[in-house]
């Protein structure tokens, strides 16, 4: 089914969620996207951060805060723009991701892009690459972009 039928049925109700949904749904959001980059904070917490700005737990690390904090400005960011019909832009993508990494940015997290020539405000220039641990312990690094990685997994 085409996804554009799909929003229009979905408009056609009228289901408005309230604020507590919307908040729960973008903690959500938050903790499986940044989940699958390697966050260790779990939903509750990134939910406490969203709600009260706090958060508790053992061995929790400064980057896994900022990550869920600058992911949640930029999704604030796009859904206001949405909200106000914004084109998209290069400019309001480029915000977009500057409000999710930029505060890693300016610390020494991304260092190996800042290595490659990364530049604030600018286009990625490193390729990403993907990591899996084999049986024995031992770790791979493949560069998804390379037909050799396919073979990996076939």
């Amino acid at each position: 089914m085409d996804i554009f039928i799909l929003l229009d049925k979905y408009k056609s109700q009228n289901i408005v969620l309230s604020l507590e949904q919307e908040r729960e749904l973008l903690a959500q959001y938050i903790y499986s996207t940044n989940r699958l980059e390697g966050n260790n904070l779990t939903l509750a917490q990134t939910q406490s951060i969203i709600d009260n700005d706090t958060i508790s737990g053992n061995k929790i690390k400064i980057k896994d805060i900022l990550e869920q904090k600058e992911t949640y400005k930029a999704l604030i960011k796009m859904l206001k723009a949405v909200i106000a019909k914004e084109t998209l832009s290069v400019e309001l993508i480029q915000e977009l991701n500057w409000l999710t990494v930029g505060n890693l940015f300016q610390d020494d997290y991304y260092l190996g892009y800042k290595e490659k020539g990364q530049k604030y405000g600018y286009f990625k220039v490193k390729n990403n690459r993907i990591m899996f641990t084999t049986s024995n312990g031992k770790r791979i690094f493949l560069d998804p972009l390379i037909k050799q990685s396919r073979k990996c997994f076939n």
